[in-house]
């Protein structure tokens, strides 16, 4: 992921701030509470919105406090993804979550939901993976120094690593389509098996009463099978006739039947004879008409392979001006994009020199400011120090007033206030000094006054001053805002100067492929050629249909010899089963006095067999009992193999959640060793080499190699340098899992515990890891490291608007 920009309405204390983030190390200054924090959180929202952790505090607390009624929080982020530019923009009011996003101008989303789905399957990170791959504060340094245990310390670490997906799919009892609820599912099976399993002895016992009841039964059946032989007897002496008339009649009915048959028949193969001549006919008349057809398309084959290398290469010209026409058209536009990059001229140039114009002005108007503040002090002292001696005297004067007005009240005859004796003589000289005084206080209020009225405005020189500043702040206001307008001409730059080389390298492709395409189109052949075919095709696809007549032709007449020959051999049959019928001689009236004397000896042979019935009733009801029997003896032997199937597939789902056990642990074993060669990468860049390793041992705690040598105990400074390490390798790790490349690191005052030295380490170190991260920005409040950034984003809260701005 690559920022680009941020603009952010009435968010938090941001009223309007408007920030293009470059590549390189970006450092984002401010003092505390000017609203860098912020920055990050708004781009946390624009990405994930109103999710839990993302934002603090309710909604409501979005929006600026000052901000006039029914405004909204608005964010709007623009940030580069593989190689894609797209736009997020959120806001909020009191009610109600609005979104849209775009791919450079075309909008893929305009809902809140549908916004956050997108981005959830483009960027494919939760918010905590986000954070936890992006971000690194000074809070989050030594995050596993907050932890007890090892264990929990490799939970935790093992989370960020989404290992927990794994004890998912173990799942629990409860959740359905995980392991452990068919663990549950087949226990409760096997129980289940295990109660309905019987008492095989109770089926022995019952299997071997029933086997002696159905030994009576068939001794009984056995009589009755006596008494109905003897009833059969009597019918067999009038059995043997009736089957002799049977056959007879039987001979008769089979006979006349086959000889209707026949007759049909024959008038079947008259009708087909007919039609197989008129067949015979139409099928010699086809096979001339094929014949003239063949000389016809004889040279079809020869035309249509010259048609379709004529089609071939009429497919290439076309493909060839397809290709000429985007070549010319990719030419226009690079001409038009180094146009482009022409007009914009030296963009690095304009931006150092603004740049340094806007330095000049920032200093000018600090010097300003200090002397506005430096006289306004001095003005509202003065006022204040008149102020407070008419005050003063007031009160001096409210008092002797009193003191005047009591001793008055008392006359000659009262006590005077200081020494409580009587005034008497005294008196006129009291109250005169009291006059006095009071004239003199009179005179000084009044002059303070007068002197008070005179410096009621501010003076000429410091309004003068804040003339001056005022006209530096709007000069210093439109150099920033030209400052930014450079800032996106340079990226228009860079992103046109790649753009032209992109489009020449689109050229040089389609240049190679125009080369390799087969010339020598000739369109009147092409043509002669279609014209040709098109005349012939009719009569080739006729010649082809009919390319089976002279065969056809064949099989018609042999079809109509055969059925000439099988007329002449039913015409035989019919003659002689005719005669067969009149040889036979059957009555059907002795046939039917025949069967009235069997009908009488049938009926004496039904009371027979309804007897033997009985006794066959009696023995299939034991036998079916038997069979119950058995089927329940043959039922318990499938349930106890049920069982133990149920039992072995008990125990394999048992080791199978003992293998994703196992196998979540060894993953897990695996972190620490990689943790510790990632983290010691950046280490030994860190330290120039003076550690070049670190190990984490069973219980999580780091160690520091010094030149092969453990050493446990390190300085605080050092300890911060590990932990940090220790945090970038977790946020490459995460990263890697992701499947996305890490370009972007985002570190919130991380310097807070470094020294001087320490610091300008750390700083060294992200320079060098620049092709690892493609963009790196740092907030901080230390202004003293601000040279040491590529460039710099500077905040401020401005106590009179109550809010944030860029300076």
């Amino acid at each position: 992921m690559h920022l680009i920009s941020l603009h952010l309405e009435n968010f938090r204390q941001h009223k309007n701030t408007e920030i293009h983030f470059p590549t390189g190390l970006t450092g984002i200054l401010g003092a505390n509470g000017s609203g860098k924090s912020t920055i990050l959180e708004a781009i946390a929202w624009a990405l994930y919105g109103n999710q839990k952790g993302v934002a603090r505090g309710d909604i409501e607390t979005l929006i600026w406090r000052f901000a006039p009624g029914k405004s909204v929080a608005v964010a709007e982020l623009t940030f580069a993804f593989n190689n894609q530019t797209f736009t997020v923009k959120r806001s909020q009011s009191s009610s109600k979550s609005m979104a849209e996003l775009r791919q450079g101008t075309r909008t893929i989303a305009n809902s809140t939901k549908a916004v956050n789905e997108s981005l959830s399957k483009l960027l494919g990170m939760t918010h905590q993976e986000f954070f936890n791959s992006y971000f690194t504060g000074q809070k989050d340094l030594n995050f596993l120094g907050a932890i007890e245990g090892a264990t929990d310390r490799e939970r935790f670490i093992a989370k960020m690593l989404n290992y927990e997906r794994i004890t998912e799919v173990q799942g629990a009892a409860n959740k359905e389509g995980t392991i452990r609820f068919d663990l549950r599912e087949k226990e409760r099976q096997k129980l289940l098996l295990e109660g309905s399993l019987g008492n095989l002895e109770a089926i022995q016992t019952e299997l071997v009463e029933q086997q002696k009841r159905l030994a009576e039964t068939s001794t009984q059946l056995e009589v009755a099978n006596h008494e109905l032989n003897q009833a059969l007897e009597q019918r067999e002496t009038l059995t043997p006739q009736l089957e002799s008339l049977d056959l007879k009649r039987d001979t008769h009915t089979k006979l006349g039947t086959q000889l209707k048959v026949a007759q049909a028949n024959l008038e079947q193969i008259d009708r087909q004879i007919e039609q197989l001549s008129q067949t015979r006919l139409q099928l010699a008349q086809a096979v001339a008409q094929h014949e003239i057809l063949r000389l016809e398309v004889a040279n079809y084959d020869e035309l249509l392979a010259q048609y379709s290398e004529q089609d071939k290469l009429r497919q290439a010209a076309i493909k060839y001006q397809d290709l000429e026409a985007r070549r010319s058209k990719l030419q226009v536009e690079i001409a038009e994009l180094e146009q482009q990059l022409e007009q914009l001229g030296d963009v690095s140039a304009s931006l150092q020199a603004n740049q340094t114009v806007i330095a000049q002005e920032q200093t000018q108007l600090l010097a300003i400011e200090a002397e506005i503040q430096a006289q306004m002090q001095a003005w509202q002292e003065t006022q204040a120090d008149l102020k407070a001696k008419i005050k003063s005297e007031q009160q001096d004067l409210k008092k002797l007033e009193t003191q005047k007005n009591t001793i008055t009240a008392a006359g000659h005859e009262g006590n005077c206030p200081t020494c409580e004796r009587p005034l008497e003589a005294e008196f006129d000289n009291v109250i005169g000094n009291f006059s006095a005084q009071l004239t003199h206080l009179h005179g000084h209020i009044q002059a303070w006054q007068a002197e008070l009225a005179a410096i009621r405005q501010p003076p000429e020189a410091l309004e003068a001053l804040q003339t001056k500043q005022a006209e530096l702040k709007q000069n210093l206001s439109q150099r920033q805002k030209q400052q930014t307008e450079i800032a996106a001409d340079q990226t228009k730059q860079q992103l046109w100067q790649k753009q032209c080389t992109a489009k020449q390298t689109d050229i040089a492709d389609l240049t190679a492929e125009i080369a390799k395409l087969p010339t020598g189109f000739d369109a009147q052949q092409y043509e002669q050629l279609s014209q040709q075919l098109q005349i012939l095709k009719p009569k080739r696809e006729e010649y082809l249909r009919s390319a089976d007549a002279p065969q056809r032709l064949s099989q018609a007449e042999q079809q109509l010899q055969d059925k000439t020959q099988e007329q002449i051999r039913i015409a035989k049959a019919i003659a002689a089963l005719s005669q067969e019928i009149q040889q036979l001689e059957f009555s059907e009236e002795d046939y039917r006095n025949l069967k009235q004397a069997i009908a009488h000896a049938t009926q004496q042979l039904e009371e027979a067999r309804q007897y033997q019935n009985q006794a066959q009733r009696d023995v299939a009801l034991i036998q079916q009992s038997l069979a119950d029997i058995q089927k329940r003896e043959a039922e318990y032997h499938l349930k106890q193999k049920e069982f133990q199937t149920a039992k072995a597939e008990h125990a394999l789902l048992e080791e199978l959640d003992k293998s994703f056990t196992e196998f979540r642990q060894y993953l897990t074993e695996q972190i620490r060793p990689q943790l510790a060669e990632s983290a010691s990468e950046f280490l030994k860049q860190l330290t120039d080499g003076r550690y070049d390793a670190l190990e984490i041992d069973a219980k999580y705690n780091v160690v520091v190699l010094d030149g092969g040598d453990r050493k446990p105990v390190i300085s605080g400074g050092e300890e911060d340098i590990v932990n940090l390490c220790l945090r970038l390798a977790i946020s490459q790790m995460i990263t890697e899992r992701s499947g996305q490349p890490f370009s972007l690191l985002i570190l919130d005052e991380v310097f807070g515990s470094l020294d001087d030295g320490r610091r300008d380490k750390v700083l060294e170190l992200l320079h060098g890891l620049e092709r690892q991260f493609e963009q790196v920005l740092i907030i901080t409040h230390i202004e003293s490291i601000k040279e040491s950034f590529n460039h710099t984003i500077r905040l401020e809260f401005d106590p009179k608007e109550q809010c944030s701005f860029i300076k």
